[in-house]
């Protein structure tokens, strides 16, 4: 059985938090790029920063990433 990867999600700015939460919301690339008042080439920018900080290879790895946000931010609300 494999451990579960750690996601370093200190490493990554405001914004680009700003960009995975809206995604792990299930938002997609035109209404996350339309709520933040960016360009698509502006989150797709953000975007990749995320995938290199984070090392994500895969849409899997995606998937783990946004449960971990989601964990997060239940801890915020409580």
């Amino acid at each position: 059985m494999n451990a579960i990867p750690h996601y370093p999600i200190e490493a990554l700015s405001k914004r680009e938090l700003e960009v995975l939460s809206e995604l792990a919301k299930g938002k997609s690339r035109s209404e996350v790029s339309t709520q933040m008042g960016i360009s698509l080439a502006t989150y797709d920018g953000y975007r990749k920063s995320i995938r290199q900080k984070l090392r994500i290879k895969t849409q899997v790895e995606w998937g783990r990433v946004f449960m971990k946000i989601e964990e997060l931010n239940k801890k915020k609300t409580k």
